[in-house]
C-alpha cells in the first residue's frame, strides 16, 4: 500500500494528538508506521495503522518514551544551568581574589577589580542563584510527579 501525503498527515497528527512532540521520536514512529504499513499488503490503511501501533507497545508505550526523553532534556537543563552557575561563581570569586590581593600590596586599578567583583555579585550571582532555585523547585516537583 502506498502512503499518501493525507494519510502521512493523519499518522502525524494523531502522534501530535497522543502527546508524541519529539521532532526526532515523531519522525521515528511515523517512518515505521509507514513502513508496517507499505509492507501490510492489502490491508485496509485503518487496519494496518493499528497493527503498527500495536507493534509498537500501543499509545501509553509512545507515551511512556516521550516522558522519558523530558525528563533527559529537564535533567540536562538542570546541569546546564548548574554549571554557568558554578563558572559564573568561579570567576567572581577569582576576581574578588585578585582585587584583594591588589589592595593589600597596594597595586594600582584594585579598586576597580573590587568594585568590578562586587558588582558581578551583586548583580549577577546573587540573582541568578535564586532564579537556580526557583527553577530546580519547579522541575523537582515535575521529576517527583512523573
Amino acid at each position: 500500500m502506498i502512503i499518501t501525503d493525507e494519510r502521512y498527515t493523519y499518522i502525524e497528527t494523531s502522534l501530535a494528538f497522543h502527546g508524541i512532540n519529539d521532532k526526532g521520536l515523531k519522525e521515528d514512529f511515523t517512518d515505521h508506521i509507514c513502513t508496517h504499513i507499505e509492507h501490510a499488503g492489502e490491508v485496509d490503511f485503518e487496519e494496518a495503522y493499528i497493527q503498527a501501533i500495536q507493534n509498537l507497545g500501543g499509545y501509553g508505550a509512545m507515551q511512556l518514551m516521550q516522558n522519558q526523553i523530558n525528563e533527559k532534556q529537564l535533567i540536562r537543563n538542570i546541569l546546564f544551568r548548574k554549571k554557568i552557575f558554578h563558572m559564573l561563581s568561579s570567576f567572581n570569586l577569582m576576581l574578588l581574589s585578585a582585587g584583594l590581593l591588589f589592595k593589600i600590596n597596594k597595586w594600582p586599578y584594585s579598586e576597580i577589580l573590587l568594585a568590578s567583583a562586587f558588582s558581578i555579585l551583586i548583580f549577577a550571582t546573587i540573582p541568578y542563584w535564586f532564579y537556580e532555585k526557583y527553577k530546580f523547585k519547579s522541575q523537582k516537583i515535575t521529576l517527583l510527579n512523573k
